[in-house]
């Protein structure tokens, strides 16, 4: 076997006998990776809600920890996705998946820590140990779970011409699987801190957030054990060397793999304004300190949009859509989405009143959801459809660094020059400027956004 071979191919674990096989492995591998990606998401969003609300609104001695805490993570992210992920190709994509989720857990228990203790400077020390643990964490598993799916979908497609499509926008329409545990998601994070605020012990929401990781934990424990690694199998079966400046030819000689970069940027940008910022700037700007009980449920609206009605359109409406379009208009119609959005958030906000806020922000984060599943899912395939198997994670890290550098000094930004936060209308503007450069750029390269199929340099 030779250098080529050796790079794209790894030992299955097991030999696969029969064109049905194949199918039922590869039907399991797609079902698994959507659970996965969806109970990710419902993680994620569920402590978002709870680090948000109750660090950065309901204790205001820590308001500025969100912040903080988002600029020396991202920093690092963008240090170290390139070694992590390169590490996690050579010794194993699910053990390096595994261990970045540990110390996410430890990170939001720091966090919980630093909320608890009277001391400000050991609370300030337990939320940079929190920063710099997410730091670290993010790109052991960043790209790592995304490069194990795809790679046994590929393994186990190789005879089945039918798939092909399916294999093309995996990440789109796996997102069929599981549609209701997002809104059960961010009910029980909304139902948990109400509770526990009656109680006065809103910040134990964020132990419980931390420990709702440990899912993640096991069902890549499962699917590994069932499907194995070939980041792992391949250390036994081959030493060859792709080095880093090869894969860096390879993605800068790629139209391809330059636009899913260019295109996983601005959805990062879009998450990070209107996920990252959104809930904080809302309470500040529209909403007295004392009338908690109605910013209750500005928040309500703006994460059951994003989680319950924008979920399922994703899940169900875009998967059937995506099914009968190219990649090139599905990137076109997402950030046209995030264009039309914007521009009624930018025309609507300041002259609608409350419950008309709420009614808005509850339809605008639906359609965000659809927009961003259309733009994040896409990067990941055409980005992989541009490199090497055995280098997956690795491609994976360099296509988040320039959102990752983004984010840093953004989030720096706002942590030490702006309260925390950006205002509402800032968000919105910001966010339709970069979609509609997205659309010019885009389109000017209409015909470079299929690409190449994957190529050695």
């Amino acid at each position: 076997m030779d250098a080529k071979e050796s790079l794209n191919k790894g030992k299955p674990k097991q030999t696969v006998q029969s064109a049905h096989d194949s199918r039922c492995l590869f039907e399991y591998t797609f079902k698994a990776m959507g659970y996965y990606r969806v109970f990710f998401s419902s993680i994620i969003q569920f402590n978002s809600i709870v680090v948000r609300v109750v660090v950065g609104i309901l204790i205001p001695d820590l308001a500025l920890a969100v912040a903080t805490i988002t600029a020396l993570e991202f920093s690092l992210n963008a240090a170290l996705e390139v070694p992590l992920g390169r590490f996690a190709d050579r010794f194993g994509r699910i053990p390096s998946a595994i261990t970045g989720l540990f110390m996410i857990i430890l990170g939001l228990l720091c966090m919980f820590a630093a909320a608890l203790v009277e001391s400000t400077a050991l609370s300030t020390s337990l939320i940079y140990i929190d920063g710099i643990l997410l730091g670290f964490g993010k790109p052991l598993y960043s790209g790592s779970v995304e490069a194990f799916y795809q790679s046994n979908l590929e393994r186990y497609s190789s005879d089945l011409k039918e798939h092909t499509h399916q294999l093309e926008q995996s990440f789109i329409l796996s997102g069929q699987f599981g549609k209701v545990i997002p809104t059960v998601a961010v009910i029980a994070a909304f139902g948990l801190i109400y509770w526990l605020h009656q109680y006065q012990l809103s910040l134990y929401a964020i132990s419980f957030g931390a420990l709702l990781y440990l899912i993640n934990v096991c069902q890549l424990i499962r699917d590994s054990r069932y499907l194995g690694d070939l980041s792992i199998e391949r250390r036994g079966s081959s030493r060859e060397s792709f080095r880093f400046k090869q894969l860096l030819q390879l993605i800068i000689h790629s139209p391809t793999a330059k636009l899913s970069i260019a295109l996983k940027f601005i959805a990062w940008v879009f998450l990070s304004l209107v996920l990252g910022y959104c809930l904080i700037a809302i309470g500040r700007q529209y909403l007295p300190s004392d009338e908690s009980n109605r910013y209750f449920w500005f928040l309500v609206s703006f994460m059951l949009g994003f989680m319950t009605l924008g979920w399922y359109l994703r899940a169900t409406w875009l998967v059937s859509f995506a099914k009968n379009r190219s990649n090139r208009f599905l990137v076109l119609f997402g950030l046209g989405l995030h264009a039309l959005i914007n521009i009624l958030a930018c025309l609507l906000l300041p002259v609608l009143p409350p419950v008309a806020l709420v009614i808005f922000l509850f339809l605008y984060m639906s359609i965000f959801q659809v927009a961003d599943g259309a733009l994040q899912n896409l990067s990941i395939n055409l980005m992989l459809k541009s490199v090497p198997e055995a280098r997956f994670s690795e491609a994976l890290s360099i296509q988040n660094i320039p959102a990752y550098l983004f984010m840093g000094v953004y989030s720096s930004y706002f942590a030490f020059y702006s309260d925390g936060a950006p205002r509402l209308q800032t968000i919105f503007s910001t966010c339709l400027v970069v979609a509609l450069l997205g659309l010019v750029v885009f389109s000017r390269q209409w015909m470079c956004i299929v690409g190449p199929i994957r190529q050695q340099p």
